[in-house]
């Protein structure tokens, strides 16, 4: 009798041990809502510095290189706030 109740209850810990490692790893493989909302929030940053570089091309010369490095720190400032 005590050689049924090990071999039952090997296998149930066997099956609990692998259950266990399949819900674990199914938990952290998805990306997250904050990834997500990180991604999107970065995405527009690239957006809104698209448009204001490509406005800064109606400018000559040094108002020109100051329009688009404004435009840069801007954007590093955006994504900043996206962390």
């Amino acid at each position: 009798m005590k050689s049924k109740a090990s071999v039952v209850m090997r296998v149930s810990f066997v099956v609990l041990f692998f259950l266990g490692t399949f819900v674990g790893t199914s938990a952290t493989s998805g990306v997250s809502a904050a990834d997500r909302h990180r991604d999107r929030c970065k995405k527009r940053c690239e957006e809104v510095f698209k448009r204001v570089k490509r406005e800064c091309k109606r400018f000559r010369g040094n108002e020109r290189k100051r329009c688009e490095r404004e435009a840069k720190d801007e954007r590093q400032l955006c994504k900043d706030r996206c962390r």
